[in-house]
């Protein structure tokens, strides 16, 4: 959902309402619209009818809806708030996956990486991989966490419906092996043990 709100004049009304009494400001900010993006990255807006959002980040939405409104508007200021923006990453534990909520605009990859409880174990911080949608597809974009030279590109802003994933350690399979074998050993010795009793009686 994105909350909406459009001020004329380059937003004057906005700051005289904030030097008015609290009264009008507080029935200002309930004078506030939801309106859904639809499947297809459209929003239907008052006056300018639908308005293909998808992909465009915040500022350029707010761009793109001054622009329309400027037909009908002198000078238009809308201010857009995007709910329901979420992050989905995959720590490179080998299967595990985490919704990452994106509460600020400029939540930063390695913001989402630390709330979704960092690089796991098992995952290869040289190999950590961004899926964002652009034009209907998803690019694909790699970074090389590892090394601190390379923390310029943990600061890539994040964008609703980007996929985060960690590419799990070579020593994945050695280590669930590892895991496996006490279990493994316990079976064959009691396999064993039985085999024992048995051929004793």
């Amino acid at each position: 959902m994105r909350a909406f709100r459009r001020f004329s004049n380059d937003g004057f009304k906005m700051i005289e309402l904030i030097n008015e009494d609290r009264s009008s400001l507080a029935s200002s900010h309930r004078v506030q619209f939801n309106y859904p993006v639809l499947p297809d990255g459209t929003a239907k807006l008052p006056v300018i009818g639908d308005v293909h959002v998808m992909g465009l980040s915040v500022r350029e939405a707010e761009l793109l809806l001054e622009e329309r409104y400027a037909q009908y508007y002198q000078k238009p200021f809308v201010l857009l708030a995007v709910g329901n923006r979420r992050v989905v990453v995959f720590p490179g534990g080998g299967g595990d996956a985490k919704v990452v909520g994106l509460e600020n605009n400029n939540t930063t990859l390695l913001e989402v990486l630390v709330k979704a409880g960092g690089v796991a174990k098992r995952g290869d911080a040289h190999r950590v991989k961004l899926f964002r949608r652009e034009g209907g597809q998803r690019k694909v974009m790699q970074f090389d966490l590892s090394d601190i030279n390379n923390l310029k590109y943990a600061d890539v802003v994040m964008q609703a419906d980007d996929v985060v994933y960690v590419q799990p350690n070579a020593e994945l399979a050695r280590g669930i092996l590892q895991e496996v074998t006490p279990l493994i050993t316990l079976l064959t010795t009691t396999i064993l043990v039985v085999g024992i009793v048995q051929s004793l009686k």
